[in-house]
């Protein structure tokens, strides 16, 4: 669950920088390379967004698609709150690790088994 957000932010990051420097060197050389290079930026621009965001929260791409399936179905109600997010900082350390330097290189080993999860409830009876 985790490791899928870890590996394609870092994809994304990687991809978006090999853009950008493409598109510098391409509007030097070639115009109609920048052109195409723009929509692709943008795309994966929003792509690296959009995963920030479900790491921010905590979900998966299918977590989030059921909620969306569901929001009729609780149409005025707030039954259901997401067990897993337990607040920005939290979420990301639980994905990237504890040591903010090793955000920039991310690996499975900085966090635990992948078997269990913390969760607010969790955090509320240690508090």
């Amino acid at each position: 669950m985790q490791s899928s957000h870890v590996y394609t932010l870092w994809f994304c990051f990687s991809v978006v920088n090999l853009l950008l420097k493409t598109i510098l060197k391409a509007f030097k050389n070639r115009i109609i390379s920048g052109l195409f290079l723009i929509p692709v930026s943008l795309v994966l621009s929003i792509f690296l967004g959009w995963h920030i965001h479900l790491m921010l929260q905590n979900k998966t791409t299918i977590e989030y698609c059921e909620g969306v399936r569901a929001m009729p179905l609780a149409e005025g109600c707030h039954l259901y709150t997401n067990p897993y997010d337990i607040g920005a900082h939290e979420n990301v350390t639980s994905i990237l690790g504890p040591n903010y330097l090793c955000w920039v290189s991310p690996t499975s080993g900085n966090v635990s088994s992948g078997l269990r999860f913390s969760t607010k409830y969790h955090k509320a009876n240690e508090n």
